[in-house]
């Protein structure tokens, strides 16, 4: 067996001599040559692959625009590191080739062009994505098809195969629960100069304290008139002078009062996302009003900063930043409250692995 090395593997860039399909023998692969091997096995002829976690983005690398087809898949959903995404990204619930075996831990990818046996799972993590390096140092091992290794690998599969689950609909709903993504895929980058976001995911415990909010829609009139006269009921500390003065832009409004009354913490961040430009602010919370669905607050920047006790980026740069994330975080119309730092970082992580 041939090992080839490169000049870097940290970085996992070093040069590959050979080690993928076309070899004539075994060989060792990493970095570049690593990916090219998985990807020409994969969409090789009568391919098989065995591997236990699976991203869409994943998915989307290792087949290209060709897609799954009749390609023979076995993963684990019982370990929470494949998506519901994912799922269906590789044709779930249709998909009659696809199935799922419990506690399973292999990657292996098998067809007539060889076999690629190693630790890399089908992930952006792994893989790489949209131009970005894999954020992990993976190896495997690549035989030739025909190898004994190779002949020994497909009578595995076949076994492996016959006694999987095909994935339906349960499958994916089931995947919906026990999906968590990995630390990997939270925050495996130094977060980029100016986003608030990656600080989020990087370090989600120092966030405990804050609450997230984000949203594009304004209160209506009638809702502020409500907010502000449900207030005055509410609180003594505060006259009614500022209260009916309260600014508009500072009352929230129209939200579940489970939301305001569990879940709305008294230090909190919006990410406003107006039609061209996102905006971020920090927030002290004076009024919560379950009943009403109601939270008056006041901008403090600076008491958000002294919370969470780190570094900040400008705020005049998280917007531009961030924008485009913040984007996904809510549906169309709709606004989003996160509890905690925690909270946002799993749905961001989500975000990134399905994208």
């Amino acid at each position: 067996m041939r090992l080839c090395f490169g000049s870097d593997i940290s970085s996992g860039a070093g040069r590959i001599t050979g080690g993928y399909p076309g070899v004539d023998e075994s060989s060792f692969l990493f970095g570049d040559a690593l990916v090219a091997g998985l990807q020409a096995v994969a969409r090789g002829k009568d391919a098989r692959i065995a591997t236990a976690f699976w991203s869409a983005k994943g998915v989307k690398v290792l087949f290209g625009a060709q897609g799954v087809g009749d390609t023979r898949l076995v993963c684990d959903i019982a370990m929470g590191s494949t998506s519901a995404d994912a799922l269906r990204a590789l044709g779930a619930p249709r998909n009659e080739l696809l199935r799922h075996y419990e506690r399973l831990h292999s990657k292996v990818f098998l067809s007539e062009q060889g076999l690629v046996v190693g630790s890399a799972n089908v992930s952006r993590a792994a893989l790489g994505a949209d131009g970005d390096p894999a954020m992990q140092l993976e190896a495997a091992v690549f035989h030739p098809p025909g190898s004994s290794v190779w002949i020994a690998a497909r009578a595995w599969f076949d076994e492996l195969y016959k006694n999987a689950t095909p994935v339906g609909q349960a499958e994916i709903d089931r995947a919906g629960i026990v999906y968590q993504p990995p630390a990997s895929s939270i925050m495996a980058a130094a977060p980029r100069t100016g986003s608030l976001l990656d600080i989020v995911s990087a370090a989600p415990e120092r966030f405990a304290k804050i609450s997230f909010v984000v949203t594009g829609a304004k209160a209506t009139e009638e809702e502020i008139i409500k907010a502000r006269i449900s207030a005055r009921t509410l609180v003594t500390g505060i006259s009614h002078r500022a209260i009916e003065t309260w600014p508009a832009n500072s009352i929230f409004a129209g939200w579940g009062g489970d939301q305001v009354r569990d879940r709305w913490q008294r230090i909190f961040i919006e990410f406003w996302l107006g039609r061209r430009t996102v905006s971020v602010f920090g927030y002290r919370g004076e009024v919560f009003d379950a009943a009403n669905g109601s939270v008056l607050g006041r901008q403090d920047w600076a008491l958000v900063r002294r919370t969470v006790g780190t570094a900040f980026p400008d705020r005049s740069l998280i917007g531009s930043v961030d924008g485009p994330l913040a984007r996904q975080l809510v549906k169309s119309g709709e606004g989003a409250l996160f509890a905690d730092g925690a909270e946002l970082a799993t749905e961001i992580a989500r975000i990134r692995s399905s994208n």
